[in-house]
């Protein structure tokens, strides 16, 4: 009977050493174990030895002091419910992370555990219709000691390692759960899903069911227990990553689509620079004429304007404008921009693709050089026919450390939700031209690489 129903129950008998007993410490190991696959990439705490020390012995402990009141479904939800509960706080205590990430790695951890468990089941249901007799973790009785009892122990560690060896390979080493775009409120309703799937319908199993249920009935029970758990760790995985994808999709559309209305705007101004930069020009030569201007001033006014009245001629227009904007900003930050571009076989790019592609590049590239001494500051631009294929390369120096995630480097800004954006949008366009991008950082430089396929109907030469 449960304890909050039974009145003066014997202390001794919720302590009894049953199986159950037993097994609680080893499920708490359990699920530490399968917790920390998930949690590798959370940072410590200061003081974390101390932390560590604390965390364990509130785990263990709390494995050890709770007691057994029942053997039933209701009693054995509530005691393997507030195990995982003890485990979540006790990595609140060690990691510095988000809370709702350490609930989702503790319910990934979890998961993994009862799809280890649920499969020892599936081995131990299939020797019982055999004659033999698996180890009862569950149960009133202790544990015996027998040849047969250490066999099964060394499956079922077995059957854990080779669970847990798969799921770190396969997830904990390769992925990571995306936690910023789930709120408050859907991280509650993940944890409550899973508590369930992992605990009330296990127990339901193991307590609820009729001790003659036919062996191959319990046997597809087990296994619908391990389908259900595995479709909820790709549903943990992988809907905040779609979430992610879709979030990152909208905001690289958004970004081309600024930049496209800014490349509208840059061809008109430049347009109307130009013009009024030609016909200064002519008004400065018949400066010349008067006597209180010096030929020193008219050179000095000449050289400015032609700043201004320097048109980039690569073949192609939208190149040109976007090189002529970004030009005048590297000369004012004292950057060397040098490029050697036949954008004439970029015709068969949108000319607003080719100001939002080149523009990020030339962006990133700036932003990247301002923080090298004056003398440093160098970019490099080319774009060449080779063959069939177009190479686009942009390199230039960069100072720190570049850490990769994707293929892409990870932003350096403090925001990470609203940076790091340009070379997403680079890719999604490169792509959209049947490109390939590939980004390297070394020895302090950074390259960018673009291969285009030409299309056959390419008016490029």
């Amino acid at each position: 009977m449960p304890i909050f129903f039974a009145v003066g129950c014997d202390v001794a008998d919720m302590y009894e050493l049953s199986g159950l007993f037993f097994y609680r410490p080893l499920f708490m190991a359990e699920i530490i174990i399968a917790e920390l696959m998930f949690a590798r990439k959370f940072k410590l705490r200061e003081k974390s030895v101390l932390r560590i020390i604390c965390a364990l012995v509130l785990c263990f402990g709390t494995a050890f002091a709770i007691p057994i009141v029942a053997f039933d479904t209701f009693y054995g939800s509530l005691l393997f419910v507030i195990m995982f509960a003890v485990t979540t706080g006790a990595m609140a205590i060690v990691y510095d992370a988000p809370f709702k990430s350490i609930v989702c790695c503790a319910i990934a951890g979890f998961t993994v555990q009862h799809v280890a468990q649920e499969m020892y089941e599936v081995f131990g249901s299939v020797l019982r219709s055999y004659g033999s007799t698996p180890v009862d973790f569950y149960g009133s009785e202790i544990i015996g000691i027998s040849a047969e009892t250490f066999v099964f122990l060394l499956i079922y560690f077995q059957i854990f390692f080779l669970v847990y060896t798969l799921s770190y390979w396969v997830l904990g080493k390769k992925t990571e759960i995306q936690t910023y775009e789930m709120n408050n409120l859907t991280v509650t309703i993940i944890a409550v899903l899973f508590v369930f799937i992992n605990v009330v319908s296990g127990a339901v199993i193991i307590w609820s069911l009729p001790e003659n249920i036919d062996s191959v009935g319990l046997i597809m029970l087990h296994i619908y227990n391990i389908i259900c758990c595995l479709l909820a760790l790709v549903m943990l995985f992988e809907l905040p990553r779609r979430k992610r994808a879709e979030t990152e999709l909208a905001a690289v559309r958004q970004l081309d689509h600024i930049k496209k209305e800014q490349y509208r705007m840059s061809k008109e101004n430049i347009e109307i620079i130009s013009l009024k930069c030609h016909d200064l020009k002519h008004h400065i030569r018949t400066f010349k004429c008067r006597e209180n201007i010096s030929a020193d001033e008219i050179d000095e006014l000449e050289k400015v304007v032609d700043i201004y009245d320097s048109i980039y001629q690569t073949g192609n227009e939208a190149f040109n404008i976007i090189l002529m904007e970004k030009s005048l900003i590297c000369k004012s930050e004292n950057i060397n921009l040098s490029c050697i571009a036949d954008a004439e076989q970029l015709s068969f790019i949108s000319d607003s693709d080719i100001y939002t592609l080149f523009g990020n590049l030339l962006d990133n590239a700036i932003e990247a050089v301002r923080a090298l001494p004056k003398t440093e500051r160098s970019i490099g631009l080319s774009v060449k026919r080779i063959n069939d294929f177009v190479a686009v390369h942009v390199y230039n120096g960069f100072e720190g450390e570049i850490r990769f995630e994707n293929g892409l480097p990870v932003t350096r800004k403090a925001s990470k939700a609203y940076h790091g954006f340009g070379l997403k949008s680079v890719r999604h366009t490169a792509e959209k031209y049947n490109g390939t991008l590939q980004v390297s950082a070394f020895d302090g430089i950074f390259n960018v690489k673009i291969l285009f396929s030409v299309p056959p109907t390419s008016d490029a030469k």
